[in-house]
């Protein structure tokens, strides 16, 4: 067999590559105007699953991982919106609007884990199992607390806006008091 035969399998593997990918970004832009349609809709559980095989197609668009993020952020599964958006960040370490998603979900988490403790504290009687909750309810809140201040420090860096950047330095700063406060609370519980 001539190089000619050879020539025409290489040429023909090239096409076929190149229509695979065409078919796939229309497959993928097709799944991304679905999955919007549904979220408009309030289908989040169909966006999810749109969204996810956009996933499986080609995992390397950020977009995707932060819309998918924003779609279990809405379900109030943190932990997937997490990943979701921590991996929309590893593709693309610039994304402002990611980690300003995963600094709320962690102050939604804050506030969840607060609203816990509140009840915790209303409990009559103050057994060591109370105790031993309420710190780890505290324990909790500091952590979130720092995550998000690390989101939001990230957010900070990247955006361009400057007066979206001087009000997110400013909440980081609250963010620090209030951990400073829970920090006293631990030592309460620390005697």
């Amino acid at each position: 067999m001539g190089s000619k035969f050879y020539l025409n399998i290489v040429v023909g593997i090239i096409l076929s590559s190149f229509m695979l990918v065409s078919c796939t970004n229309i497959d993928v832009q097709t799944l991304n105007t679905k999955a919007t349609f549904l979220m408009q809709q309030g289908d989040v559980d169909g966006a999810i699953a749109r969204l996810e095989s956009i996933n499986d197609l080609n995992p390397n668009l950020p977009q995707n991982h932060y819309n998918l993020g924003v779609a279990y952020y809405k379900k109030q599964n943190y932990e997937k919106a997490l990943n979701s958006l921590q991996n929309a960040t590893k593709l693309d370490h610039k994304y402002t609007q990611a980690y300003n998603t995963i600094a709320i979900i962690h102050e939604n988490i804050v506030t969840d884990a607060e609203d816990e403790f509140e009840q915790l504290k209303k409990t009559k009687s103050r057994t060591k199992k109370i105790k031993e909750q309420e710190l780890e309810l505290i324990i909790k809140i500091t952590n979130n607390l720092q995550k998000a201040i690390f989101a939001y420090t990230s957010y900070a860096e990247y955006t361009d806006d400057k007066e979206k950047k001087k009000s997110t330095k400013n909440l980081i700063e609250e963010l620090k008091q209030d951990i400073l406060n829970y920090n006293k609370e631990i030592k309460k519980y620390a005697q």
